[in-house]
């Protein structure tokens, strides 16, 4: 991977609004193997080390029981400096170690429920090209629902979406929609948390209130706990699925210093191009 951090996008994220300090990111688009030094963790967006980073995530017993990966309670799962948490660090080193995002001129990449951290980068590098969406607006992000997508077809290259669908009831009409905006050849990250030990998802219309689907699913706006029939359902909607192991892609000294989950996988699906 060619190109480098430059001044003006330094610049620009030092000077960004308070959630999105990043003044001397740890992994930059010039060195992308660089990792911290031995016994302290780093920050890959705003290089702070330490020991130790807080603890991150509901601490509630389904998760617990059904050794869901990404949900509950995990130790060293946010920053102290700037807040960043580990599956928006796991999914910036991918894309700064194994795509071209960051240096694809052009790019039409779409963001869903932004991360801070990682919306501040991705908007500053993409430009014009970045664009946030959540159901609720706010500053630089515009309110849309992912089953309704206002967007038109195969107009997307990139997507970002980092645990959402298992806050979405309809999540296989949420994954149709990002399928018809991918232009052929683009591609998605749409991680979430799930259990590997299950292989059937677990999901009840029936359970409603915040308390219960807390109890059922692990958090009050959690619609089910997804198990390895997730691929089957992003295949169901015509996209090839990816399961990329991150200690394969960044090694284990990466992973131990970022303050990674050990046991996340990467979720990457892709819209086929046409024969």
């Amino acid at each position: 991977m060619s190109g480098d951090l430059s001044g003006a996008a330094r610049s620009a994220l030092a000077s960004a609004s308070a959630p999105c300090q990043v003044k001397n990111m740890a992994v930059s688009t010039s060195d992308p193997s660089m990792v911290a030094r031995t016994g302290l963790l780093t920050c890959v967006f705003c290089g702070f080390e330490a020991y130790r980073f807080c603890s991150y995530g509901l601490d509630t017993a389904v998760f617990a029981e059904k050794h869901v990966v990404g949900g509950g309670r995990r130790p060293n799962g946010l920053c102290p400096g700037c807040g960043s948490v580990d599956r928006e660090r796991l999914v910036f080193l991918f894309l700064v170690r194994c795509t071209r995002v960051f240096h694809q001129s052009g790019l039409a990449l779409l963001h869903v429920a932004p991360e801070p951290l990682l919306g501040c980068a991705l908007r500053c590098f993409v430009g014009r090209g970045y664009r946030a969406i959540d159901l609720q607006p706010s500053p630089g992000v515009e309110a849309m629902d992912l089953t309704a997508l206002q967007m038109s077809e195969t107009s997307i290259d990139v997507a970002i979406c980092n645990h959402v669908f298992e806050h979405i009831e309809e999540d296989r009409l949420a994954m149709r929609e990002l399928f018809r905006i991918l232009r052929p050849g683009g591609w998605a990250v749409v991680q979430v948390p799930i259990a590997y030990g299950m292989r059937c998802t677990y999901e009840d219309r029936s359970i409603r209130s915040p308390e219960a689907r807390t109890v059922a699913f692990g958090q009050h706006d959690h619609v089910r706990i997804y198990g390895l029939d997730y691929f089957e359902r992003l295949r169901s909607v015509e996209f090839d699925v990816r399961v990329l192991e991150p200690a394969r892609l960044f090694g284990n000294d990466a992973i131990e210093s970022f303050a990674l989950l050990p046991n996340e996988k990467l979720i990457v699906v892709q819209k086929r191009k046409a024969p």
